[in-house]
């Protein structure tokens, strides 16, 4: 790994963050489009979310401007939700980033709130702890050493300490991931106006 700047900006990955900020935002999103549109009951069965943890996410997906319910909703078979024209634009690389993740058995790490920012981060060449906390400066520390353990246990990313005085610890895609982070950079460049 060579040393270079990180390509991403801070304010690059802002609306990513906010759009992981809630677990199931994402894969809720990606089902809705998928569907064109949604019955709560559906989400609930397709994405093994418990209906709590759906009502707040929906609530916060509808306060962002994402979902908004059906205004034409009576007819049990009209969908209760409906994408916003701003969430049909992130709603495709949603389900591209959740599909990626399953062909990889590794939805359950990705929905972590840090894993899909840190991921874009190295995926956009932060290779360096502090290039990564740069890219997100919201991150605690704490919150970022779990999300790279978490990753680099799942093969996501690849931990290399380099020879220099001192060592230090370079990080970048794993193999397996490429097409993950490649997704997650999609999904990062839809959801950049969503952090202004």
């Amino acid at each position: 790994m060579t040393t270079t700047p990180p390509r991403t900006a801070p304010h690059d990955l802002a609306g990513l963050v906010r759009l992981c900020h809630h677990r199931w935002l994402v894969p809720v999103l990606g089902e809705i489009g998928a569907a064109g549109g949604a019955r709560f009951a559906v989400l609930v069965a397709r994405l093994g979310i418990s209906p709590p943890s759906l009502r707040r996410t929906l609530a916060a997906a509808e306060a962002a401007g994402l979902v908004m319910p059906n205004p034409g909703y009576g007819h049990p078979l009209r969908p209760e939700y409906l994408l916003t024209p701003w969430g049909e634009g992130v709603a495709g690389p949603c389900r591209d980033v959740v599909a990626a993740a399953r062909s990889l058995a590794l939805l359950e790490p990705v929905l972590n709130k840090w894993s899909l920012p840190v991921l874009a981060a190295v995926a956009a060449g932060a290779e360096r702890y502090a290039d990564i906390a740069r890219a997100l400066p919201d991150a605690s520390p704490r919150a970022l050493a779990k999300a790279l353990a978490d990753l680099v246990e799942a093969d996501c990313l690849r931990r290399e300490v380099l020879d220099t005085r001192p060592p230090r610890p370079a990080y970048g895609v794993g193999r397996t991931a490429a097409g993950l982070a490649a997704a997650t950079g999609v999904l990062a460049e839809a959801a950049a106006p969503f952090g202004a």
